[in-house]
């Protein structure tokens, strides 16, 4: 009991610390893009004192595209404006991926984001699916906050697929240092929520003979080989009937010879 209450104590305090953490970087945030947004009057010699350097303008709203070099901007106040650009830079993060066997349920499986809300103590154990950046990220910050047991599902045969095998190789292994479990060329094949005993079991399936990429592949020329395979017996059956046809109107002529 003492033990569970000083594991409680202290996740209570790392999700403190974590959102004083995203407090005080929002408002650093804010500075800088305030700071970025002030006019600058340039010192050097070559330019005119009356130049000024660029500056960054900020708007709050759900933006989208009416033209490849305009953007239609809609305010929460409903006010709408179009900023028209050269270029846009689409930079808007990620969200996580939807797991098509598996629903979440804020409790047991979540998103890297709900973790820190849905754990009451330190977990036990975690299971991550989906290496990358944010996996690996997930990953080193449960090894490092004392979880016994984390394990990396990962369904390529490299952490990071577009990368190179070096850098994957490096990455695994400082994660293995740290005692995360990596699973390449996996998949998560069954998982139960026992509430009774506050965990949920997981199955994990590998598969090292072939990579996902690699199924796509062997998938794609499969169909390939069968419409190939088609073709081929469409045009036998058009020799067959060209050659019938050819037969029977010989059949004919020699009929009305005779």
């Amino acid at each position: 009991m003492a033990a569970a209450a000083a594991d409680a104590t202290a996740w209570a305090e790392v999700r403190r610390r974590t959102r004083l953490a995203i407090i005080d970087r929002a408002q650093h945030l804010d500075q800088q893009l305030f700071a970025l947004g002030q006019t600058h009057t340039f010192n050097r010699r070559e330019l005119k004192s009356s130049e000024k350097s660029g500056t960054i303008q900020r708007w709050k709203g759900e933006a989208t595209f009416i033209s490849p070099n305009a953007v239609q901007l809609k305010g929460p106040d409903g006010e709408d404006m179009v900023i028209e650009a050269k270029y846009f830079l689409i930079a808007t993060g990620s969200v996580p991926r939807p797991l098509f066997k598996f629903e979440l349920d804020s409790e047991y499986i979540v998103t890297p984001q709900q973790l820190l809300k849905a754990a009451k103590t330190i977990p036990e154990a975690v299971l991550i699916l989906g290496a990358g950046m944010e996996g690996c990220e997930t990953a080193t910050v449960c090894a490092a906050l004392g979880t016994a047991g984390v394990h990396l599902v990962n369904g390529d045969r490299s952490i990071f697929p577009n990368e190179d095998d070096d850098v994957s190789l490096f990455v695994q292994e400082a994660l293995e240092s740290d005692g995360i479990k990596v699973h390449n060329e996996a998949v998560l094949e069954f998982a139960q929520i026992h509430h009774d005993r506050g965990a949920i079991e997981c199955r994990i399936v590998e598969s090292h003979w072939i990579s996902p990429r690699d199924r796509r592949g062997v998938y794609l020329w499969t169909c390939v080989y069968v419409l190939c395979k088609w073709i081929v017996c469409l045009c036998v059956c058009l020799c067959v009937c060209k050659v019938w046809n050819t037969v029977v109107s010989i059949c004919e002529w020699l009929c009305m010879c005779t």
